[in-house]
């Protein structure tokens, strides 16, 4: 396989009136052709920060410190805007968190597929795009498109409207779907079933998927691969097999333990104990040391590099040692 995506020493801060937040921190990330690939981690983490990046729509207040974001072989952080805009919706697209705010309140759907279909694809003819929208609402499992396309938005359901986010996203065949938490807005059964249209989209459409998610058990039913994600750094990657039966990570452990809880106790979760660090007043050491149930001297006085274990990676003093 070749990579379709590939992210290398990625380093993002944003300037607040308190100092330079660093959101992103040396990352380097991969996605082959046609793989689905997780980033997990709890809010604030960066993971949306490097979402944004990929698709150039970081805010103002955003500094890109280092790193490329190789898209078929050519870095967009490189790119003018005229030809940024010539791959952002049409090659590389994005399903939002909040189906209900990424879609217009006082458009029905059809005016909205028209236009998104005229601007990326060039589609003026409303026949030709009524037929195109049709077709990919049921694509997408939604039942009755031609009524669906009347309706606006807030007389939809959350899962109804993920579901015409979708079909928007793949209407221009793109190579890379960056979903961003596609389902936290939704109940536990819709999410289920936005998470097998987007294997079934991947599997039918032969596209590359980046998924972001804070849930593991997500992950674990979805992804091909995951990178695991701390206070802007990478902290450990490997096969989803592998990172679920055999994590290396304290933090990745703590996650996994939660979305087992989370199962067993009908959807109760708990929070990984103690609080992230400061990204604007980082500590010396390892950034998960002051919640790490096997933190010693070393890991609050250095900071790990992230340590290759054969295709696996880690960030963490434990294996340091070890060899791969």
């Amino acid at each position: 396989m070749s990579a379709i995506l590939a992210i290398e020493s990625l380093s993002i801060a944003y300037q607040t009136e308190k100092g330079l937040l660093r959101a992103v921190d040396n990352v380097d990330l991969r996605i082959e052709d046609r793989e689905i690939v997780c980033l997990v981690g709890e809010s604030g983490s960066g993971k949306t920060t490097v979402a944004n990046t990929i698709l150039r729509i970081l805010p103002p207040n955003a500094i890109i410190l280092d790193g490329r974001v190789l898209f078929e072989g050519v870095d967009l952080l490189n790119m003018e805007e005229e030809d940024m805009s010539k791959i952002r919706g049409r090659k590389i697209n994005i399903v939002p968190q909040n189906p209900s705010t990424a879609l217009n309140p006082i458009l029905n759907i059809e005016t909205q597929f028209c236009e998104f279909l005229k601007h990326k694809k060039g589609i003026r003819e409303r026949d030709r795009c009524r037929e195109i929208a049709i077709d990919l609402l049921g694509r997408v499992g939604i039942a009755d498109p031609e009524r669906v396309l009347k309706l606006y938005p807030h007389q939809l359901s959350g899962g109804m409207k993920q579901r015409v986010l979708i079909a928007i996203a793949i209407s221009t065949s793109p190579r890379l779907l960056v979903a961003d938490e596609p389902t936290s807005m939704l109940d536990a059964t819709i999410q289920s079933q936005i998470l097998d249209l987007l294997l079934d989209i991947n599997r039918r459409e032969g596209l590359s998927m980046l998924l972001i998610t804070h849930d593991l058990g997500v992950a674990m039913s979805a992804c091909n691969r995951i990178y695991v994600m701390y206070a802007g750094e990478i902290v450990e990657s490997g096969s989803t097999e592998r990172v679920i039966s055999k994590p290396l990570h304290p933090y990745t452990i703590a996650l996994i333990d939660n979305a087992f809880l989370s199962f067993k106790s009908q959807g109760i979760k708990r929070a990984v104990s103690g609080e992230p660090p400061n990204l604007i007043d980082l500590p010396s050491g390892c950034r998960f040391s002051s919640r790490c149930p096997m933190a010693f001297d070393k890991c609050v006085k250095e900071r790990p590099n992230l340590v290759q274990r054969g295709i696996d990676s880690v960030r963490c003093f434990l294996y340091h040692d070890a060899s791969a």
